[in-house]
């Protein structure tokens, strides 16, 4: 989730007018990949709030650990108020995780918390990242945002409630981005769906988006004066296949064992509406141009 706000707060004896932008992820990688990037590209994220909702929450974590999970605040704003609420909305966030589901309690109830923060500091834009995902199955063909979204697995499920509640709130501009398998950067998470896809067909395609586009998908979204649409897919120009995939980390092509449960994963995503309302043009538009820039497992730092 993203969130870009103008917010009035305190400081000595008058009042003044500070960008808040809190910055949050559903995964670590991107949360910090996404604030160098735009350090990088010359935004101002000194006064930004940076937090972070980690996948991984663990149950038996206490209040001491719970700082790491939650988020790490970089703001030299004066008014504390946004960060009060933040902590006492994390707080339940933290009881949730402990009485439902994992996704259910990440997603969709720790996206609530976050959003009624969000309001309680006039947020003027709140950009979420969803996940392409929650189209479903649809044989393979492209999925466009007008598509009926029909999601197989409890993570799309989590997400698209985490859309739906998110759309229906007043006074906030609601912005979402469902995004691809996402890749590079140092990132390993390659390696890490390796062991889940081992059992996919070899020829199945997969939408993918490198870190460095996400975060430009994610930067043209926030600094969009008046973006035409809610919703926007993300997704290179190509969607390799899962050998092409597997070979790019030196492991050999799945064995199409588990077929029937490869059919959830197989929707791509048309990126055509980004690209024609937001100008978005990935920087490594398919995966053999982040292979031959060296932008899988180093950071990408042009």
């Amino acid at each position: 989730m993203f969130l870009q706000s103008e917010c009035g707060f305190a400081s000595g004896g008058g009042r003044y007018t500070s960008r808040l932008r809190p910055v949050s992820s559903g995964c670590t990688h991107f949360g910090k990949k996404f604030a160098r990037c735009r350090s990088r590209n010359g935004a101002e994220v000194r006064n930004q709030v940076c937090l972070v909702i980690v996948s991984g929450v663990h149950r038996d974590m206490g209040p001491a650990q719970f700082p790491a999970v939650f988020g790490c605040f970089e703001s030299p704003l004066e008014s504390r108020q946004f960060e009060k609420c933040l902590w006492t909305q994390s707080d339940r966030f933290m009881k949730d995780s402990a009485q439902m589901p994992l996704a259910d309690a990440v997603n969709e109830r720790g996206t609530q918390h976050l959003a009624r923060a969000a309001r309680f500091a006039n947020v003027e834009r709140f950009v979420f990242l969803s996940t392409g995902l929650t189209y479903g199955s649809n044989g393979g063909r492209l999925a466009d945002e007008n598509d009926a979204c029909k999601p197989l697995e409890a993570y799309p499920k989590s997400k698209l409630a985490a859309e739906k509640m998110l759309l229906g709130m007043e006074d906030v501009d609601v912005r979402i981005l469902r995004l691809p398998f996402v890749y590079g950067d140092g990132d390993p998470h390659i390696e890490e769906a390796i062991p889940f896809m081992r059992g996919f067909p070899p020829s199945q395609r997969m939408s993918i988006s490198h870190h460095v586009d996400v975060a430009q998908a994610v930067s043209l979204l926030l600094d969009a004066q008046s973006p035409s649409h809610r919703i926007y897919n993300v997704a290179d120009d190509e969607a390799p296949d899962l050998a092409a995939l597997f070979a790019a980390v030196g492991q050999p092509p799945p064995d199409g064992t588990s077929a029937e449960r490869a059919s959830n994963f197989d929707a791509l995503l048309d990126g055509r509406r980004i690209r024609q309302d937001l100008k978005f043009r990935p920087t490594f538009p398919k995966l053999e141009d982040a292979i031959k820039a060296d932008a899988l497992d180093q950071a990408w730092s042009k």
